[in-house]
């Protein structure tokens, strides 16, 4: 209907919120199938270089992710710092994220620029739920204060 009256449904406003970024931050998956049907731009990507994937797993929106996924969003993606979807998801705790990315074949242990990986960052903000699930997941855990990094 909007795109119908000339509507851009990717443009971004001055400060790069677009329709399908504010669906996606705000959980709405019909408003995003809709966006997406119309052909959305699933591509944007803030400054930084986080994606709406980054974003869907940082407010923990596992069907969101599922719906991004269907429709072809690289959710492995990393940022300028090298954060990927599983590190902010990590970060926020958000199980069911992680299960999706990993689900979508996402690596778990990747390590950003600065050499971080998930479970460090699940480990920083005391998410032992998300811990337990990327140790059963076979990711390597950080070293606790003191032990040697294994290499």
């Amino acid at each position: 209907m909007l795109q119908d009256a000339g509507v851009d449904l990717s443009h971004a406003s001055d400060d790069g919120e677009t329709p399908a970024r504010l669906a996606v931050e705000e959980g709405h998956v019909e408003a995003l199938r809709m966006l997406l049907g119309a052909s959305a731009d699933l591509s944007h990507a803030t400054p930084t270089g986080e994606t709406l994937v980054h974003l869907a797993a940082n407010k923990g929106h596992a069907e969101v992710l599922r719906v991004l996924q269907g429709a072809g969003a690289d959710l492995s993606h990393a940022a300028n710092d090298g954060c990927t979807p599983a590190h902010v998801a990590a970060a926020e705790g958000h199980v069911e994220a992680l299960r999706v990315l990993q689900g979508a074949g996402a690596d778990l242990s990747h390590a950003s620029n600065d050499g971080y990986t998930p479970a460090f960052f699940a480990c920083l903000s005391g998410h032992e739920e998300v811990l337990r699930f990327l140790r059963d997941a076979g990711c390597g855990m950080p070293p606790e204060e003191g032990e040697e990094q294994e290499e």
